[in-house]
């Protein structure tokens, strides 16, 4: 039972990092997953497969090449995301944390035959993501809890009356560290800065779609992938919003109608942001279905929007209805419309409708003639 308050020490100090913490059996799991190689024979062998079943959990996948590209892209997004970060938009992000809690509380189980390595384990176990979370008074003297635990399971010497005085000298100058505003603020360190890789390209926003500015638009010299698509090779429109609405001299998004899902095969999208600054969710048109896992999705009627922002990494996928009729089909098919069609969307001008499709061409001419403003 010498890793009980050791391994809770470093699954609470890395699901700090986590808001909301909506995933606690995923953390449990990863703990008793870890404390089973303690219990068995050999000790070795069972940490093994502990860790084969640990990975499989926290990371969703037996494939080796794609659980290593969620880690490293998991890792990497802790160079971009704020801490806490949501679990449910960085799924990547939450399997790095799951994958660390395993590995250190799995390491402390194998040490414990030295005191001295299972004290440096629990340091640097519950240490490392304490200083990404900071802000925890009672961090410091938790980590010192559990290595004064670990020290007294573990080992069967004497302690000396001078380790008392000592062990609360620490623990005072642990509270106090970590109660300082300076050291918060930048950290002794400061390893958090460091990168091992290439800074991802700054995200591109698209505002300028949604506001309806006409002034003009200025590109930028450098190309940017905002977007990354697998889908089949299809010559499609996409879209995130449909401006629908004509408010005195712009289109505004509007409700789009709630219409029965189509009929037929759906097109699927597999969607990979890579640096794309909006909340909208971009598919081919005409979306039916959004799938991000987690994610807290906002829905409606063909589109889709996550409140927090989209950022590098985010995966969801969309399934569209993309019919492709021919010519003829198209001449043979009749003009019907839903009711919130005829009712609401045919409007060009306050009280002023056009005519359905289908009504002829003297028609249209009729109802702009009514309005001899809309004819000038």
């Amino acid at each position: 039972m010498a890793t009980v308050v050791p391994a809770a020490v470093i699954a609470a100090a890395w699901f700090r990092l986590e808001e909301p913490r909506d995933e606690g059996w995923r953390v449990l799991a990863m703990v008793v997953l870890a404390v089973v190689p303690a219990f068995v024979r050999p000790r070795v062998a069972a940490g093994l497969v502990s860790l084969c079943l640990g990975l499989r959990v926290a990371l969703g996948t037996w494939n080796p090449h794609r659980a290593g590209s969620r880690f490293v892209d998991g890792f990497l997004d802790f160079y971009d995301v704020r801490v806490p970060f949501d679990p449910r938009t960085h799924a990547e992000m939450r399997g790095v944390v799951l994958v660390a809690i395993l590995g250190f509380v799995l390491a402390l189980v194998l040490a414990l035959r030295r005191p001295a390595a299972a004290i440096v384990v629990v340091l640097v176990g519950a240490g490392w993501p304490a200083t990404l979370a900071g802000g925890a008074a009672g961090i410091g003297l938790a980590i010192l809890l559990a290595a004064l635990v670990l020290l007294a399971v573990t080992t069967s010497r004497r302690v000396p009356r001078a380790a008392l005085p000592a062990v609360a000298a620490v623990a005072l100058a642990a509270l106090v560290a970590s109660s300082s505003s300076a050291v918060a603020r930048g950290g002794l360190v400061d390893w958090q800065r460091w990168d091992f890789y290439n800074a991802p390209d700054k995200p591109v926003s698209v505002a300028y779609v949604w506001n309806a500015q006409y002034g003009g638009i200025s590109f930028p010299r450098k190309r940017t992938t905002v977007l990354e698509v697998k889908a089949p090779r299809t010559s499609l429109f996409w879209r995130a919003a449909v401006l629908d609405f004509f408010a005195d001299d712009r289109w505004i998004e509007g409700g789009l109608p709630d219409v029965p899902a189509p009929r037929g095969k759906l097109l699927r999208q597999e969607v990979t942001v890579k640096a794309l600054s909006d909340t909208r969710l971009v598919g081919a048109s005409v979306p039916v279905r959004f799938d991000a896992g987690d994610a807290p999705l906002v829905r409606g009627p063909g589109v889709a929007r996550l409140p927090s922002g989209l950022s590098r990494g985010f995966r969801y996928t969309v399934w569209s209805y993309a019919p492709q009729p021919k010519p003829q089909e198209l001449a043979a098919s009749r003009p019907r419309y839903p009711a919130t069609v005829a009712r609401e969307f045919l409007d060009v001008w306050p009280g002023v409708a056009m005519p359905a499709f289908g009504a002829g061409q003297r028609a249209v001419i009729a109802r702009l003639d009514a309005r001899p403003e809309i004819a000038r």
